[in-house]
């Protein structure tokens, strides 16, 4: 770690060496020498050069002799130390004691020397017999002092500071060395008590302002510190090691431009400190300036192929950059430094699963945890590791362990909260969200996550108090807007609902849920703003034949389909529980007939019923009365916790998208579909609202019954089914009746596989539904010799059970 405090024998600056050679330089006996060299000599103010070349001349003119050639050597000596010519000072410190072995200025000089080269032994000896012979010296016993402190023998230096302020209460540098010593015991206020008395003896004393300064920043207390650094610049402004330590108060207090002009100023000052190049880089990479921030680093590590600090500065701003294999290499230099590293380790183990090598970044986070089992932090990062795999349980070991060992691990909490919600622990989590936000009451997400988990609960009011303090917190949070409005909706607070919503819509997409926010919002409005959906004007039909499926097809297409109108089968008061909606669509107008999907609705819904839910059900809808179906479940569905779409019947994709087909729709080109069909996202992002479950069951995967109406050509996929999806919002499950890309049967019975297989299981108690959408897929593999297999996507957050 680098060192804040300024201590006069770490670098002996020019103010030590002025008040040093204060009190070296003796007087030469004025008959010895001629009087314009004795003066020049004799000088304790001479410029060195001068002084010097004066006492060389006395020197080498022969005329003195004995103590006073002695004290010659001894001034010529002190002339040499001030201009850091330690090899030539020491030389006239040794020839003046050769000339007189009771010299004690001379012994105090050549100790000093030994004492800067640290050959601390022979320094103490010379600073022994210089107190020795000269007992009332208070210099004498303070450099002495300074060469036990370098020897860490602090108590022996403390010893000496105080004879020397006993010999000179108003010696200001002892006062600051003994301040220093204390500091180096960990007596802070013994240390400020005598930085103040030498700041008090010299208001001027730069070195004295700065240790100071970093013991108020110790002690928490910033202002003064930073008070005191603006001191101790004003007393010299070219003190590089005060501008350092500024910028680093600065870059606490995340005044970031500060920062950077302070750790400028003492780069200019002292370009080869590699501390305050890697803290300019440190700074830069914060401000997203990831170019200078690993020129800065680059250039200390220049200065020292060493500085670990500066590998890891410019690998954490290489894994910024998205440069992973940079990162690596920098941290396996880490690692070559220092293998018991753990941070390095963990370090590389974020650019493995950077690069998505997650096998690498558990085999790093092993062995960083191997070192050091018990760093909270490493356990913290394997976490996340697992959470972005979405392995609940070993993240919440990991967060669980970095709790234990650090209560104060706030990130870890966070961690773990996410996780029990995923699992759907609802309870720990809203537990771990408050313990968290007693640790960090402006954290908004906290607040946001909290509000989505009481929601879950059915908590609506808390929920509502949650989103508004995350709100509070931050007044653009568009994320917190949606969450807010889909609480007042669920309490049928409409007019609040819709204010939400239509904020969340004037904000512009901010953190992770602010796509989500905007999508939901845009859904919401036009649910609650929509009317009756009017019948849609329809082309004339075409004036040909439309091809029919054998078997399973109706002989002709039916010209009056028996339309059964959405209606609730199951009692209101459940509504706020289990909602469906269950269509089945298959007297198709312009396409071959389905027989089954009506069969299949009907059967679903009776089942579905039997499971507690609200059931809207339907069957053979044109495009009108499919919007409205779709408009009545989506206006109720935020008053229940889990809700369910069934669709039976033809669906298609158009460019990527999925639509389920209405019996009107023709689909002769591109630009008519997206405006007779109906988009399955649509459905979806009215219903994205993670404090709810929702189940879209889709035995819609048929062949295009359009493929004979189209050219040929990639806009409407061609007998190709529904087409899959990446992912699916946070408590969405969407189950296809075959693989994304394939087609499914209808059947020859009275209902296709998929439904039949469905039915056999939905109302097996206690089976949880991805257990049940399981066996279905095996026995819809049986049933077809494996040419149908059932897919599901699900985001579902904890056990979801339709009975």
């Amino acid at each position: 770690m680098p060192d804040f405090r300024y201590c006069c024998t770490a670098a002996r600056g020019a103010s030590f060496r002025t008040t040093l050679l204060a009190v070296l330089f003796a007087t030469i006996g004025a008959f010895a020498v001629l009087a314009d060299e004795g003066t020049d000599c004799n000088a304790a103010d001479a410029r060195p050069d001068i002084g010097i070349s004066a006492c060389s001349a006395i020197i080498s003119g022969g005329k003195v002799s004995g103590h006073d050639l002695a004290v010659v050597y001894r001034n010529r000596g002190a002339g040499h130390f001030r201009k850091n010519e330690n090899d030539d000072a020491f030389a006239d410190f040794d020839r003046a004691i050769a000339l007189d072995p009771n010299f004690a200025l001379a012994y105090r000089g050549r100790g000093t020397i030994f004492e800067i080269k640290g050959d601390l032994d022979r320094a103490l000896a010379d600073l022994n017999e210089a107190v020795r012979l000269d007992p009332s010296a208070a210099i004498a016993y303070h450099n002495r002092g300074v060469a036990f402190r370098k020897k860490g023998d602090l108590d022996r230096a403390i010893s000496d500071f105080n004879s020397a302020i006993a010999l000179d209460v108003n010696y200001a540098n002892a006062y600051f060395s003994r301040g220093y010593t204390w500091e180096m015991k960990n007596d802070i206020d013994g240390a400020i008590a005598d930085y103040s008395r030498a700041i008090e003896l010299n208001p001027k004393d730069a070195r004295s302002y700065n240790n100071r300064g970093n013991l108020f920043r110790r002690r928490n207390n910033p202002d003064r510190a930073m008070a005191d650094l603006t001191s101790a610049i004003q007393a010299d402004p070219k003190f590089a090691l005060a501008y350092r330590n500024r910028g680093n108060i600065f870059e606490s207090k995340g005044d970031l431009d500060h920062a950077l002009a302070d750790y400028s100023d003492a780069i200019r000052l002292n370009p080869k400190d590699v501390y305050v190049l890697n803290s300019r880089g440190n700074v830069f990479q914060r401000k997203n300036d990831f170019d200078h921030a690993i020129a800065d680093a680059t250039s200390a590590i220049q200065l020292d192929a060493k500085f670990s600090s500066a590998y890891r500065t410019r690998a954490l701003t290489y894994i910024r950059k998205g440069d992973f294999d940079s990162a690596i290499a920098d941290y396996s230099i880490l690692i070559g430094l220092n293998p018991s590293d753990p941070h390095a380790y963990m370090g590389r183990g974020n650019a493995w699963h950077g690069k998505h090598d997650t096998d690498k970044a558990l085999s790093d986070y092993a062995a960083a945890i191997r070192i050091d089992p018990n760093n909270a932090a490493v356990r913290r990062g394997r976490a996340k590791i697992f959470d972005d795999k979405n392995d609940y349980e070993k993240a919440i070991a990991d967060y669980s362990e970095a709790i234990r060992l650090d209560p104060a691990e706030g990130s870890a909490l966070f961690g773990r909260a996410r996780m029990l919600s995923g699992k759907g622990e609802v309870d720990r989590a809203i537990t771990d969200y408050s313990s968290y936000i007693r640790m960090k009451p402006t954290d908004q997400f906290a607040y946001n996550n909290r509000g989505i988990l009481f929601s879950r609960k059915g908590d609506r009011d808390r929920a509502i108090a949650d989103f508004s303090e995350a709100i509070r917190l931050d007044p653009s949070y568009g994320g917190a807007f949606a969450h807010r409005g889909l609480a007042y909706e669920s309490k049928r607070d409409i007019d609040r609902a819709r204010s939400d919503f239509q904020t969340a819509l004037s904000l512009p997409i901010k953190y992770g849920t602010g796509k989500w926010g905007h999508d939901t919002a845009q859904a919401r409005l036009a649910v609650l703003t929509a009317a009756p959906a009017a019948p849609v004007p329809r082309p004339a039909p075409v004036a040909k034949s439309v091809p029919t499926r054998p078997a399973t097809s109706a002989a002709t297409a039916s010209p009056t389909p028996q339309t059964t109108l959405p209606k609730i089968v199951a009692p209101a008061t459940v509504v706020g529980s289990k909602l469906a909606l269950v269509i089945g669509n298959g007297a198709y107008r312009n396409a071959p007939a389905l027989p089954n999907p009506s069969n299949d609705a009907r059967a679903v819904a009776e089942a579905l019923k039997k499971d507690g839910f609200a059931v809207i059900e339907a069957t053979d809808l044109d495009r009108a009365a499919m919007e409205r179906a779709l408009l009545d479940f989506l206006q109720k569905a935020p008053a229940a916790k889990l809700r369910l779409l069934f669709y039976a019947g033809h669906g298609i994709q158009v460019d990527g998208n999925n639509y389920l087909v209405p019996v009107d729709a023709i689909v002769s080109s591109k630009s008519s579909a997206i405006f007779e069909l109906v988009d399955i996202d649509r459905i979806l992002k009215g219903l994205d609202d993670e404090a709810r479950a929702n189940v879209i069951i889709l035995d819609a995967c048929r062949d295009n019954p359009f493929e004979a109406h189209l050219s040929s050509g990639r806009s409407i996929a061609r007998g190709a089914g529904l087409t899959g999806y990446a992912t699916v919002g946070s408590g969405t499950l969407i189950a296809f009746a075959t693989a994304p890309g394939t087609t499914a049967e209808d059947g020859t019975g009275n209902h296709s596989p998929f439904t039949a297989a469905l039915l056999r299981h939905i109302g097996t108690p206690k089976l949880e539904v991805n257990q049940m959408l399981t066996r279905v897929r095996i026995d819809v593999a049986g049933a077809t010799g494996k040419r149908q297999i059932p897919w599901v996507n699900s985001s579902l957050l904890g056990e979801v059970f339709l009975n």
